[in-house]
C-alpha cells in the first residue's frame, strides 16, 4: 500500500522491518525473501537519501555473509 500512495519512505522501512524480521524467524523461504527486502530498502534508502534506512538495511544484509 505505501508504495501504491508514493511513501516512499514509509515503504522502505516497511521492506526493512519485514526484512530483518523474516531472517529472525529463519522459517522455510524467509532467508531468500529477507534478502530481497532488505535488498529493495537499501537501494530505495540510497536512491533517496535515507540514510538510517540504508545503514540498517546494509547491516542487516552483512549478517547473511559468513
Amino acid at each position: 500500500m505505501t508504495e501504491r500512495i508514493g511513501a516512499r519512505f514509509f515503504a522502505a522501512r516497511t521492506d526493512l522491518m519485514w526484512g530483518r524480521t523474516l531472517a529472525e524467524r529463519q522459517a522455510p523461504g524467509d532467508t531468500e525473501k529477507a534478502r530481497d527486502l532488505l535488498t529493495r530498502a537499501h537501494t530505495a534508502a540510497a536512491a533517496n537519501g535515507y540514510a538510517n534506512v540504508g545503514r540498517r538495511a546494509l547491516a542487516a544484509l552483512q549478517r547473511f555473509d559468513p
